[in-house]
């Protein structure tokens, strides 16, 4: 805490901005979600536009090293990812049910070459369900440390 002060004293006696104080804003904001629900091939597909190029991971919580359950941005605004049905952290919810719900939390990590998630990164809850009204969803409000 004193060494952030410090370094916040610094910064404003000499007028600049010190780059190892947290951010105020996300250095790209995505700027848009939407999820399909794919009951056929077994998959939740999820995509993802930045405001910037993204060059982060869109991942399933607590996937990340696992290849299959993350996708790498490519410097294009638009991310997808495609995460099974019956992997990857999702959970089933009422199964053999006239509705059976898929739910996951999905982390974007703005920064690929550290392998850190940082303050800016953010988590979303998806949820698809079949049977009756298929339904999808997503839960907002989430933060990653």
């Amino acid at each position: 805490m004193k060494i952030v002060l410090l370094l916040a004293m610094v910064a404003a006696v000499y007028g600049q901005p010190d780059p190892y104080l947290p951010m105020v804003e996300p250095p790209n904001p995505m700027l848009d979600i939407s999820l399909r629900c794919d009951s056929d091939n077994n998959q939740l597909v999820i995509n993802a536009e930045f405001t910037n190029a993204f060059e982060g991971y869109l991942y399933a919580k607590g996937f990340y090293s696992t290849r299959g359950c993350r996708a790498l941005g490519t410097g294009t605004r638009f991310i997808d990812l495609v995460l099974p049905l019956d992997g990857c952290g999702t959970i089933t919810s009422l199964p053999g049910t006239s509705r059976t719900s898929y739910n996951n939390t999905i982390v974007v990590m703005n920064e690929a070459a550290w392998g850190l998630l940082g303050m800016m990164d953010t988590s979303y809850s998806v949820s698809c369900q079949f049977g009756g009204d298929s339904v999808q969803r997503f839960d907002w409000g989430f933060t990653v440390p």
